[in-house]
């Protein structure tokens, strides 16, 4: 479109409208990314590539051009690509050649994900040419993602950036076998070697060639001279022999149109040897090294007779419909050998079914000269209707020969009459290697309505390429299934979603939401997330198979089949035609509730979870696996047992699965609840991440080979759930510790074969929940990775890990003894496989790693509130679960049968655990001794002979400042003693951990002020009557003093006075204090602890909450107490929130004698605060955590002084030590120093320190940047700090804790003077080589952080997160967007004075390229005097005044200042022009203008009106759609928030104000 100038501020739509009708198509202009291959079917061959396309008529330079993104590749110099040809470039070259037979460049870095991302192709000035962003599924191929297929464009014409532009390739059609070129073929042209055949030399082998004179025609095959074994020659050579040594060989074979095939086979015989060409392209060769010529010989003789057979991959690399040329050029070893001879074969085999088949290097397979009609962006509104709701279906439709017709065809399935795909197999005995059957109601009832783009029937708005129809409402709980066939201009057509999408349709669900379900309503119901599922009644019964004639035998490959099929629906998410099947082995069947199930989602829709926080888990499941709730011990846990289990095993860094609990619903019956058991309500299910590449992926493991262990088969291929790349193919690495792994291996065998740090751990755990159910031999309940450490020692097997699975068996019932293959190992174990032999110098290590666990993580205080928590998730929820599942009839499914604490409540679950972990009892397969397994591990670190080998438990204490100051905290150890020696020592351990402080209950706890603090009290004996508990009361006359108050007890800090005289004592003291709580709202109760004697009332907020020892009734001044017992005991009080305050509250307590003669009086009193139920686990802190850890020092140092930059003054901290001797034991953990530090004065640092510079999106690198290996633009990012005061800074305590990671201490640089700067720079080589050495640079910020370029949050702070400087930047107006990749920095306008960091108003962007790190920016200060100076020779007020024109352009002053332009130059005008955006589907009015940004005294904003009489200009009602920062200032594209065809009548102006 053709933007227009103007000379005035205001628009109107009515002028702009005119301007902007014209359209026009964008042609192909250069290289195009014509094919993807990014998921190659066998991970094991490196198949990865990407082919580029030149659509021009000539060649073009590939020189400086590189591929980015996704992968990095620099095209090598003198590198080309000639017109209308291909160009490969590969993750392995080699590999390409061998499979595909083409050649490639490569290989590069990087990997190609599975599930998309972005691709760019830029050329020798780094602009991006081509961008492909893929993605698999709709719209984008989904047959890429593994199937064998390649993503390919069909045209090269085609916008690549659209997904339904490309299709994978295709399928090789399962033609029949046929000979393109026999054997004794008699068309063969053939001419002797005396010259060369053709000039150029390789013209002959090309179809172009025409034969000339020298060439004999129509002979026959063999063709050769003398005796060759088992060849018959039929066109003899009689004058080749000493007189030349080669001959040249010439035929034709034909393919017919579309049938080029996937592989062909080559057979021939050949004495002595050759070069095959097709279409001039090197095929095949045999027994020839080097350039072939006249004077060239065979590399060898031998093998005359021997049929040669060879299968070519992608010939299509090479053929071509109709007419190919075969050209050979054959050779003898000697020119005086004694015979010669050769024949060929060229077959195309049959292929048993279609195989996809990618074609780099050659025209694509999925070529469509007039390809279908883009389509994209399909969407229903509402995203899920109600039964009220008619649906406007949507989706944009475009073509370059133009849009004939848009068709939505639909299918309406009513609940209870779900309809699948396909019909499942007959159970129990399922014919797993036969075909399901489509099933032919599948295609009935669909409706067909066509789809339009005029503005009516739903369509928002005409000649916008979005088509649309609106469907009928229909009734709630109701699938309707759609699809949509577009067709151009001149019949051409596809249906979406595409043939290799199996979910075949889209589909919406409509849904009025979920009714309440005996008394329990939607804040109970939708506290977990809900998950509807869709199937056939009958199906979901065979399935679950509660009639024994159901079941399917244990040990068939039947268990593994996905035979049922069905519909899910979650987070207004359809996934239609999934599979499921039940999981489980022994307890498959087990009783008549739950089962244990697995669902399998299609390529291109795989499921997309959210954990127990509502966050996305960070990939998309394939299977969706459930968990029954209950064990083999017929013990219901809901899987409580299991969610702790497997958090605790990620928490102690071995990688389990991820888990969630759901509200689960079935839909097969017409009826939502016929009764309370038998609809759709079916309770909770527990949900367990799947063990696949994606389990690796989101716990960021590198790629190894997985096998998830089944005890009905030890099958390495069933078990495996993903090979490797670099992995051994055959399952040696399983089977190696299968069957090799056993005691009787040494030391380093193990060591080398198995990762015992991951499986020390993961045992230690297994031991505390007793998660006992395996054997040596076993193959269940565990899996195995290998991770990818290869090395000759293990054969480049990989090093095991085991991770957990199954661990239903654990917190109480259990099953067999805990002894796995590598127990068995290292210990004498016991159970099948055991052989009783072991390796004792591995079990210092592994005692080591029980005695951690129990000291930092197997504690009361760290335990249960993770239990807490997990079941807080459920408790909501529970009586809904109950109502369905208890007392319910056999038929429907039912708890019967199944015991255990959990079949009471889950409350009493949650004391089962807690008893089992740390009091012990009785439970199904074994008691668990007093003091829970707690004592258990502390009895097994003892084991084995290891308690008398142990170094004693040290014991620490504080030396610091007073007051835990957070820079002065300094602990010290007991001296080391080991009962083996006192020369023995072999390190010192030290660290620190913030905690999460919990109660009793294992609830956490905000404490807000701690026995021994400072209370108001009054102690005259007076009677204060009401008024002294009251907030507003005036205490400033009472004395002050540190708890515990009192007198006559050695506990005492503060002595009260108690009258004088002995048998007169005074009967009441009254005490005083305020506590501000913030966000009050965050908190569900407070708990007081009191200490009294004898008896006390408290008040909060003048009204009472607790009273102890005290008689009912009112309390008075005279009241005397009940009683004098209990005087050391702390009673917890819990008090509602509600009787709390934001802000200021009052804590007052009158402390009572029961007798004016008592002998003594004491008072103390903590308060801490509650939370509402916690449900996250992950917002507890634990204690295992560290937040800073020494290692093993090897010199004994006695003290240690806690980094400044790991404390934060809000959080609680544990400190401890423990010791080493020289055989590696190491002591237990030292019991620990709790302690909350406290905050040293900042005001120096506050007011004196400014960041004054930010590289957050640095220029793009320069040529000589790149080729010392610099070439992306990150790397040169970097901040700058300033002291602006006059003292020297200690920067030792600070650290940059948001944006970046980077700590002061022991940096470079660790104090800054007054007016210096200091620089953090991303990398030091980069920033260096731009900027030159000698900077002061404190150092690199911790690998892997960057500046965001879309800007974010810069914390500067004291310690870990005490606050220095905390803003958050912008890339955006009003920022300063010549800082977003121009290279410019982002500069503090002034360097003398703190400002408000966070307002635009104090950056700009530095007056220089690259900023000026490590110094002032001296002319960042630039303001409408300095533009006058600049732009006048001899300004006066006549025309320099901002409202002057002194060139008479229209323009005042003020606006050519804030525009950019000349007032001195009447042709210097603004350039302002209109602009019509299309945004989501919509038009927008627009003013494209330029600005100056570093212009921080004026402001230019876009004010909106309907009248032209009254304007806005509120933010909210304009947007920006676009900045682009030119030579000569910023481009600006603003406009109004209204779609032109919601407010068609609006007007745009400029407003340019001065500040």
């Amino acid at each position: 479109m053709k933007p227009i100038r103007i000379t005035g501020f205001i628009l109107s739509y009515l002028f702009a409208a005119v301007v902007f009708a014209q359209l026009f198509a964008e042609e192909v202009s250069s290289i195009v990314i014509n094919e993807v291959h990014h998921n190659p079917p066998d991970n094991t061959v490196r198949q990865e590539f990407i082919e580029l396309y030149n659509p021009l008529d000539e060649a073009l330079s590939l020189d400086g051009w590189r591929l980015s993104g996704a992968i990095d590749f620099n095209f090598p110099e003198g590198a080309n690509l000639a017109a209308k040809s291909y160009v490969v470039i590969a993750e392995d070259p080699d590999t390409i050649k061998e499979t595909f037979n083409v050649s490639a460049l490569g290989p590069y870095e990087g990997k190609l994900d599975s599930g998309g991302e972005t691709i760019r192709l830029r050329n020798a000035e780094d602009e991006v040419v081509d961008l492909v962003d893929y993605r698999t599924g709709f719209p984008w191929p989904v047959a890429p993602s593994g199937q064998g297929a390649s993503m390919e464009l069909m045209n090269p014409e085609l916008d690549n950036s659209l997904g339904s532009s490309w299709r994978p390739s295709t399928p090789q059609r399962s033609l029949g076998e046929a000979v393109l070129l026999g054997f004794a073929n008699d068309s063969w042209s053939w001419r002797p070697g005396l010259t060369e055949a053709s000039t150029p030399t390789d013209l002959w082998r090309t179809k172009e060639y025409e034969l000339d004179l020298s060439w004999n025609v129509g002979a026959v095959s063999p063709i050769g001279y003398g005796r060759v074994n088992d060849m018959t020659i039929n066109t003899s050579l009689d004058d080749m022999r000493s007189n030349y040594n080669c001959i040249f060989l010439r035929n034709t074979f034909e393919i017919i149109e579309g049938e080029i095939p996937s592989v062909i086979n080559i057979n021939y015989f050949a004495d002595d040897g050759f070069i095959l060409w097709i279409n001039g392209k090197e095929v095949e060769r045999h027994n020839f090294i080097g350039e072939p010529s006249i004077e060239a010989k065979a590399s060898r003789s031998g093998t005359e007779g021997k049929l040669h057979e060879i299968t070519v991959n992608n010939p299509g690399a090479f053929l071509i419909e109709g007419i190919n040329t075969i050209a050979v050029q054959l050779f003898n070893s000697s020119t005086n050998n004694s015979d010669l001879g050769f024949d060929i074969e060229i077959v195309r085999p049959k292929l048993d079914e279609a195989i996809y088949t990618p074609s780099p290097g050659s025209r694509n397979t999925a070529f469509s000269s007039n390809a279908p009609p883009n389509i994209r962006k399909v969407k229903h509104f509402p995203k899920v209707p109600s039964s009220d709701d008619p649906v406007v279906i949507s989706a944009k439709v475009t073509d370059l020969d133009g849009v004939g017709s848009v068709t939505l065809e639909y299918c309406v399935v009513s609940a209870g009459s779900y309809v699948p795909a396909k019909l499942p197999h007959p159970v129990p005995n399922i014919p797993v290697n036969s075909p399901q059957l489509e099933n032919p109601k599948y295609e009935e009832g669909w409706v067909s309505v066509l789809m339009n783009d005029k503005g009516e029937g739903g369509d928002l708005q005409a000649s916008d390429d979005v088509y649309s129809v609106t469907l009928p409402v229909n009734k709630h709980r109701t699938l309707v299934r759609y699809r949509i066939i577009v067709e151009d201009v001149v019949g051409k057509r596809a249906r979406a979603p595409f043939s290799d999408d199996p979910s075949l349709n889209f589909a919406y669900f409509t849904y009025n939401g979920i009714p309440s379900y005996e008394g329990e309503g939607a804040s109970a119901l939708e506290s977990l997330p809900v998950y509807h599922l869709l199937t056939r009644q009958n199906d979901y019964a065979d399935c679950f198979a509660y009639n024994g004639s159901k079941q399917i035998s244990q040990g068939t490959q039947a268990r593994f089949y996905y035979n049922w099929h069905g519909t899910m629906f979650y987070d207004g998410i359809v996934y239609d035609n999934i599979r499921y099947r039940l999981r489980g082995a022994n307890g498959r069947y087990h009783n008549r509730g739950k089962r244990s199930m697995r669902l399998r989602f299609n390529n291109g829709s795989y499921f997309q979870s959210r954990d127990y926080t509502g966050k996305k888990y960070p990939r998309e499941w394939r299977t969706l696996t459930i968990g029954k709730g209950f064990d083999n011990r017929g013990t219901l846990t809901y899987g409580l047992n299991e969610a702790v289990s497997l958090y605790l095993f990620n928490k102690i860094g071995v990688p389990g699965p991820r888990t969630h609990w759901v509200h689960w619903r079935v839909i097969d019956d017409e009826e939502e609840s016929p009764d309370k058991w038998r609809g759709d309500f079916h309770g909770f299910n527990f949900i367990l991440e799947t063990y696949d590449v994606r389990f690796m992926e989101s716990h960021q493991l590198e790629k190894g080979n997985l096998y998830k262990l089944i005890n009905q088969t030890t099958s390495w291929k069933q078990q495996q759930r993903y090979q490797a790349a670099y992995a051994p193919n055959n399952g040696r690495d399983h089977s190696t510790i299968e069957n090799q792994l056993d005691g009787r291996d040494s030391a380093d065998f193990i060591n080398a074969h198995v990762n015992l740090e991951k499986w020390n751990r993961w045992h230690a755990l297994a031991e505390a929940i007793r998660h006992y159910d395996f054997w040596p031999s076993a193959n269940k309940n565990m899996v195995y990775y290998f991770e990818p450490v290869y090395l000759p020692e293990n054969n480049y097997n990989g090093k095991l890990w085991i991770l957990p699975w199954d661990t239903d068996a654990s917190w109480g019932p259990t099953w067999n003894s805990g002894h796995d293959v590598v127990y068995n190992s290292l210990f004498s174990a016991a159970g099948g496989g055991a052989d009783g032999n072991s390796t004792p110098e591995l079990w210092p290590a592994y005692f080591n790693e029980v005695r951690q666990l129990r000291d930092l993580l197997w504690q009361e205080d760290q335990i249960n509130p993770i239990i807490e928590a997990f079941a807080a998730q459920l408790e909501p929820m529970e009586k809904a679960d109950a109502a369905r599942w208890k007392g319910s009839p056999s038929d429907a499914g039912t708890y019967s049968g199944i015991g255990g604490a959990g079949s009471s409540s889950i409350s009493s679950l949650v004391r089962d655990m807690k008893n089992f972990a740390f009091s012990g009892g009785s439970w199904p397969g074994g008691s668990v001794r007093n003091g829970g397994r707690a004592a258990h591990l502390d009895s097994l670190q003892r084991s084995f002979g290891e308690g008398g080998k142990i170094p004693r438990k040290p014991t620490i204490k504080y030396i610091g400042d007073d007051g835990f100051n957070s820079n002065g905290l300094i602990f010290e150890s007991s001296d080391f003693s080991d009962p083996q020696g006192s020369s023995t020592f072999e390190a010192i351990q030290w660290r620190l951990a913030e905690i999460t402080k919990v109660n009793e209950d294992g609830l956490k706890v905000t404490p807000f002020f701690g026995l021994g603090s400072s209370w108001k009290y009054l102690d005259n004996g007076s009677d204060q009557g009401l008024a002294w508990k009251e907030i507003g009361f005036d205490d400033s006359l009472w004395s002050e003093g540190l708890s515990p108050l009192g007198y006559a007890d050695n506990q005492v800090v503060t002595t009260i006075d108690f009258g004088g005289i002995t048998s007169q004592k005074h009967l009441t003291t009254y005490f005083r204090k305020l506590v501000n709580i913030q966000s009050v709202d965050q908190f569900g109760s407070f708990t007081l602890g009191l200490q009294r004697d004898d008896g006390a009332v408290i008040y909060v907020n003048g009204k009472e909450v607790a009273r102890s020892q005290m008689p009912a009734g009112n309390i008075t001044y005279d009241t005397r107490a009940s009683g004098s017992r209990d005087e050391d005991k702390i009673f917890n009080f819990v008090v509602p929130s509600e009787m709390f305050l934001e802000g200021d509250n009052l804590i007052a307590v009158e402390v009572h004698q029961a007798s004016s003669s008592s002998s003594d009086m004491i008072f103390d009193l903590e308060m801490s605060g509650t939370p509402p139920p916690v449900t996250d686990p992950d917002s507890i802190k634990l204690e295992w955590d560290a937040d800073w850890d020494t290692g093993p020092i090897n010199d004994f140092e006695k003290t240690a002084k806690i980094p400044t930059s790991v404390i934060r003054s809000d959080a609680i901290y544990r400190a401890r030590v423990r010791h080493q001797d020289d055989t590696g034991r190491w002591s237990n953990w030292s019991d620990p120093i709790e302690f909350q530090p406290s905050l040293p004065d900042l005001t120096n640092y506050t007011e004196s320190l400014i960041i004054s510079e930010i590289m957050y999106h640095p220029g793009r690198p320069n040529a000589e940047e790149i080729d010392a290996g610099f070439d992306d633009d990150d790397l040169f990012e970097f901040i700058e700090i300033k002291n602006i005061g006059d003292n020297n800074l200690d920067l030792r305590d600070l650290r940059f804790t948001k944006g970046i990671d980077f700590d002061f201490l022991n940096s470079n640089i660790e104090f800054i003077g007054p007016q210096e700067h200091v620089l953090v720079v991303k990398n030091l080589k980069a920033f260096e080589k731009r900027y030159g050495s000698g900077l002061p640079i404190a150092g690199q910020w911790e690998e892997g952080d960057r500046l965001s370029n879309g800007g974010e949050r810069i914390k500067l702070s004291f310690g870990a997160g005490d606050p220095i400087i905390d803003f958050s930047y912008d890339d955006s107006l009003p920022w300063s967007v010549e800082a977003d990749g121009t290279g410019a920095s982002l500069n503090l306008i002034s360097e003398i004075e703190k400002l408000d960091f966070n307002s635009d108003d104090s950056w700009t962007s530095s007056s220089k390229n690259n900023g000026t790190p490590g110094k002032d920016d001296l002319s960042l200060s630039y303001d409408y005097d300095q533009w006058v100076s600049d732009v006048f020779q001899n300004p006066s007020d006549e025309i320099a005044g901002k409202l002057k024109d002194p060139d008479n352009d229209g323009f005042l002053n003020l606006v050519e200042y804030a525009l950019g332009t000349n007032p001195s130059d009447n042709q210097s005008i603004p350039q302002i022009m209109v602009n019509v955006v299309s945004q989501d589907g919509k038009e927008y009015l627009a003013l494209q203008y330029m600005i100056k940004s570093n212009r921080k005294d004026v402001r230019v904003s876009l004010e909106t009106s309907n009248d032209f009489i009254n304007w806005d200009k509120s933010e909210q009602n304009t947007q920006v759609f676009s900045t682009d920062v030119l030579p000569n200032g910023v481009s600006v594209i603003e406009g109004s928030n209204e779609p032109i065809d919601s407010s068609p009548n609006q007007k745009l102006r400029l407003h340019v104000e001065s500040l």
